[in-house]
């Protein structure tokens, strides 16, 4: 059995304390008070705030709901819809009506929970808002992203009153594990902002009224960041005296508990006589006992004050419970249990030991599992899939879906009329959406969802999918909803990547161990195995006849096969050595970066292709590498032309040619930008014809309409956008 001590300060933790800062219930606000945290002065002694120069901001932007035009908020430049609302990364329950916020890699979501409707969107300058929280009172909102900004809205004249940032690059170099992304938790008098930063021990405590730094409660310990279904990983106690928070050991081989006397900044106890993760704890109504949800089934209740176990329940399986008290002191608990497709949570009055109800997800892997204040709604969330269980005095339970959220978007691809865009999400199915009416419909859905879908459109108008799980490969017609073919690849490594060839008729998988297999999709049987590459298999494609393989490898080499007789016919060079009048680029890009190469040539290794594509009329293979877009002629092997891509967008690793094939669009990946670009290039001169920015993070797949005028863009956020071309093919026509 554990046991909880009661001590002041252990020795193994380092705390620091700065007086407590008075809370004046009569303070005037101004419009928006902006803080910096710099990090460069927190080797955790203390932490320093700079005031900058305010910006107002409403938290919650009125939008009308009417049609598709959801499909429209919030849209950058050049877009002119958005399908789908982007991954779910946490919720809050707004003290103040039936209101659910949800942040997402889009932005904040704020939907009524009596239409299930979102009726505003905020926070998309950026996105990738990962943590969000309530003051008990309705009056403080905060909300961090993954950058480390915390941003702490007033919501009675709703503006944005503080903007605090995490750790900055100097940190980061002395603690290399810590991530600065803070979780926040509000005490209940909305007096305190407790800042929990992912990869650390410590908990920083704020006025959230002023952005005075309160106290750093624990050392400074560095953690591995673990993925893990988030609870409640922070608690005050109902009188605001005591903060509760979970702490990682350094070998991460378990979790302990500690407990903190907020005033004095004194540990006055711990909890870690256990070897279990924590996964949620809480204060009971009358703040003298703590429960917390363990690993395995476990619930344990203790005496903060007595120091003893006072209950314990060990009867709940293999589930992950997180606990929770009701206003009238009646402890609940959830339990999630999740192992591969199978994804429940139970509901339990813990003390009647009833079983009140149980929450299924389908889709994705679930991220959090979280209560309500009052203990009468439930809210579980994967990336893809959100349900609200509610349970009214006297009433019966309901429970409430909320969809349009997406995990990653592996793969997409337009019907030949143009009409339908065929998308294949991560850990999900496969997604049918209406151009016109953007509005989509999921289909497979009786198959359980894989860790890729890889999706393709025949010459015929046939579309399929094909989907990855473990080394077991499935081909499925779309418009019939048959499997075609299920092919089983070596139990170790899986397959990496995969592509059909034009008619569907050869499906070639790529694995870890540079292996490559090229399946027949009728019989099932494999024709041939390509062995020369000696690392993972990063990309490979078929020309638009079908009689040709390039694959490209993390071996820095790219290579051509013939299909029919699986022999290796050529390689692509890929060696940096160029001469500076075979780049294209500004001339100052040019000298900045060719230079260099000429003179380290010796030390250079080949780079990594990590995309390769044919043009549509097999003339042109274009590839993407860290810095440079490439094109060879497919005939000669020889280079067409190298491209530099400017600062903020050199890792171009989605690429598209249009119908045309006078055209390439590129998608990079995220490197410290807002938002990733997607470029518009012409093959002939290699002229940047168009830059749009829209993705909070990297582009992973695009695909061009049959016509050409529209390109769709899917993204690592779980949304795609769709940009009208016809400006920008015209304008170059015409010149």
């Amino acid at each position: 059995m554990g046991a909880l001590v009661l001590a002041a300060v252990p020795a193994a933790i380092a705390m620091t304390h700065l007086d407590a800062v008075g809370v004046n219930n009569n303070l005037v606000l101004p419009d928006a008070l902006v803080l910096e945290m710099a990090a460069a002065a927190r080797a955790r002694q203390f932490v320093t705030m700079t005031m900058m120069k305010p910006a107002t901001q409403s938290v919650i932007p009125q939008m009308k709901i009417s049609g598709n035009e959801v499909t429209t908020w919030a849209l950058p430049e050049g877009a002119i819809a958005r399908l789908g609302r982007g991954s779910v990364q946490d919720i809050a329950f707004s003290p103040q009506g039936p209101h659910l916020a949800v942040c997402t890699t889009v932005g904040i979501w704020w939907y009524s929970l009596a239409s299930k409707l979102p009726f505003a969107l905020s926070e998309t300058e950026r996105g990738m808002v990962a943590a969000i929280s309530f003051s008990d009172d309705g009056r403080w909102f905060a909300a961090g992203n993954i950058d480390g900004v915390l941003k702490v809205w007033d919501m009675q004249p709703q503006v944005c009153a503080e903007r605090i940032m995490g750790e900055t690059q100097v940190s980061l170099q002395m603690r290399p594990t810590f991530s600065s992304q803070m979780r926040p938790t509000f005490s209940p008098d909305g007096h305190y902002l407790a800042l929990l930063a992912e990869g650390c021990n410590t908990i920083d405590i704020v006025n959230p009224a002023t952005g005075e730094h309160v106290a750093a409660l624990g050392d400074n310990t560095p953690v591995k960041k673990i993925r893990r279904p988030a609870g409640k990983l922070v608690a005050f106690s109902p009188d605001n005296s005591l903060l509760a928070n979970v702490n990682s050991a350094e070998d991460m081989s378990r979790d302990f508990v500690t407990v903190w006397d907020i005033e004095s900044g004194v540990c006055i106890a711990r909890i870690s006589e256990h070897s279990d993760f924590v996964y949620g704890l809480c204060f009971s109504p009358c703040g003298g006992f703590l429960a917390v949800g363990y690993w395995g089934g476990i619930l344990r209740v203790w005496d903060i004050f007595r120091g003893t176990l006072e209950l314990v329940r060990t009867d709940y399986g293999k589930y992950r419970m997180y606990p929770a008290y009701s206003p009238t002191g009646e402890l609940l608990a959830a339990g999630l249990y999740q192992y591969e497709n199978q994804k429940v949570v139970q509901v339990w009055h813990v003390a009647q030991a009833e079983q009140l109800d149980t929450i299924q997800l389908l889709r994705g892997k679930v991220r959090l599992v979280q209560f309500s204040q009052g203990g009468n709604q439930v809210a579980v969330a994967s990336s893809s899939e959100l349900k609200v269980w509610t349970k009214p005095d006297d009433t019966a339970a309901t429970q409430v879906s909320f969809a349009a959220h997406q995990d990653t978007v592996e793969s997409i691809a337009f019907s030949r009329d143009g009409h339908t865009l065929v998308a294949g999400y991560r850990w999900d199915n496969v997604a049918l959406w209406d151009v016109a009416r953007q509005h989509s419909q999921r289909v497979l859905e009786e198959h359980p969802p894989c860790r890729t879908q890889v999706v393709h459109v025949s010459p015929d108008a046939k579309i399929y999918t094909v989907s990855i799980h473990e080394n077991t490969l499935k081909v499925w017609d779309i418009q019939k909803g048959e499997l075609c073919a299920e092919m089983s690849g070596p139990e170790r490594p899986g397959a990496w990547t995969v592509s059909l060839s034009p008619q569907a008729e050869l499906l070639v998988s790529g694995y870890k161990n540079g292996m490559l297999i090229v399946w027949d999709v009728q019989s099932g049987q494999k024709l041939h195995i390509l062995r020369a590459h000696t690392d993972r298999i990063q990309s490979a494609a078929f020309s638009p006849d079908g009689k040709r393989l390039a694959s490209a490898s993390w071996d820095r080499t790219v290579r051509l096969w013939n299909v029919e007789n699986g022999k290796e016919v050529g390689r692509l060079p890929i060696h940096p050595s160029l001469a500076a009048a075979e780049f294209k680029a500004a001339v100052p890009e040019i000298l900045r970066d060719v230079k260099p190469r000429s003179q380290a040539e010796k030390q250079l290794r080949p780079r990594r292709l990590e995309v390769i594509t044919f043009s549509p009329c097999g003339r042109w293979i274009a590839g993407g590498m860290i810095g440079e877009i490439r094109l060879w002629d497919a005939m000669t092997h020889e280079i067409h032309m190298a491209i530099l891509l400017p600062d903020g967008c050199k890792r171009p690793f989605a690429l598209a040619f249009s119908p045309c094939g006078r055209y390439l669009a590129s998608g990079s990946w995220w490197r410290g930008t807002e938002k990733v670009s997607i470029r518009l290039w012409d093959v002939a001169n290699g002229e940047n014809l168009a830059t749009f920015r829209g993705h909070p993070t990297d582009v992973q797949t695009l695909a061009f309409s049959p016509d050409g005028e529209l390109l769709a863009s899917g993204s690592f956020d779980g949304t795609i956008l769709l940009w009208d071309m016809k400006p920008y093919l015209q304008e170059n026509e015409t010149s």
